[in-house]
């Protein structure tokens, strides 16, 4: 798969929260988990698996930032390959985690009657794994019915899917003057060498 480029991700996440025939969930809920997974360089399947003990407010900066942290991943063995890291708001609302997170977990605590460990719940399964697999089912999917529809305009050509948003926050983070290292470890990419 290649990575997204930036009109093809602003054409994703406005497609997603502009169609019609899409219900809540995906209106609501996918956009905020895509932008949450860019802003984590994260698979779709470690972001659909964040539960609610893994995101809180930053202890020096509650005014602007949170702490999450991503313990379930194919890459993480041991502790220390997940760590806290930090969220930073973004000035364009598209792209802005807070934003994303905050419509979909108020939509969401509105219209659930359980409270599930999940912070990206889609299948009202809460057990775990489970509930996170069937979640990261339901993205799947409806990533697929936008790069597949109609009205997705490819810039250019090859194979988009699920892991074009985690290669796009890849090459975004390099084009922003992170480091092949830091890139890495923020995306969870290290071994057990490195740390």
């Amino acid at each position: 798969r290649r990575p997204l480029t930036a009109e093809e991700m602003i054409q994703l996440l406005t497609l997603l929260r502009e169609s019609p025939e899409f219900g809540n969930a995906t209106k609501y809920g996918v956009p905020g988990l895509v932008v949450f997974q860019v802003h984590m360089i994260s698979r779709i399947d470690c972001a659909t698996q964040l539960t609610h003990p893994h995101l809180e407010s930053h202890n020096l900066y509650p005014e602007f930032a949170l702490l999450s942290r991503l313990a379930w991943s194919k890459n993480v063995r041991k502790e220390g390959n997940a760590p806290w890291q930090i969220m930073l708001g973004a000035r364009d609302p598209l792209f802005c985690v807070f934003i994303g997170l905050g419509i979909w977990l108020e939509h969401y605590l509105m219209e659930s009657q359980d409270l599930s460990p999940y912070v990206f719940d889609f299948s009202g399964d809460f057990r775990r794994p489970e509930g996170g697999d069937r979640s990261n089912t339901f993205v799947l999917n409806q990533l697929q019915k936008v790069f597949q529809g109609g009205n997705f305009v490819p810039e250019k050509p090859g194979p988009l899917g699920s892991y074009s948003n985690r290669k796009y926050a890849s090459t975004v983070a390099r084009r922003s003057g992170a480091s092949k290292d830091e890139k890495e470890v923020r995306g969870r990419w290290n071994n057990d060498s490195r740390v």
